[in-house]
């Protein structure tokens, strides 16, 4: 099987070390673990831990379109989140973005820190 690298998506955050943002596969793409980030001023984006989480689909909604795939395609997904107390409000923030009846396998896990100083961080493998 072929693999195929994205390292840079136009409008999305850039990589901040030496990997690529996507990899494809076969019939899988596997995203690169994504931050809170403002792709227009590449900085960290902050908010409420809501907030910040809707930034990091709407980030990755470009990645996978990029890519050829779509969140109706996301098969797991790793969340990091640094303060345990954020996981009901990171979980309903999460909850929307996916139709009722498709959820992903999702595994949560609590860290010391975050690259950059996020609060949150999502890794994504999706189908084509």
């Amino acid at each position: 099987m072929q693999i195929q690298h994205w390292e840079k998506i136009d409008g999305t955050p850039a990589t901040g070390g030496p990997y690529s943002t996507a990899v494809r596969y076969g019939h899988l793409l596997f995203l690169a673990g994504q931050v809170p980030w403002d792709a227009s001023t590449q900085t960290l984006f902050q908010g409420s831990v809501s907030a910040e989480a809707q930034n990091i689909f709407v980030n990755v909604c470009k990645i996978l379109e990029h890519c050829g795939s779509s969140l109706e395609q996301v098969l797991r997904v790793n969340c990091y989140l640094v303060n345990p107390e954020d996981a009901r409000e990171f979980s309903a923030a999460y909850k929307v973005q996916f139709k009722a009846g498709s959820l992903p396998a999702r595994s949560m896990v609590f860290v010391k820190a975050l690259p950059l100083g996020a609060r949150i961080e999502m890794e994504f493998t999706a189908g084509m």
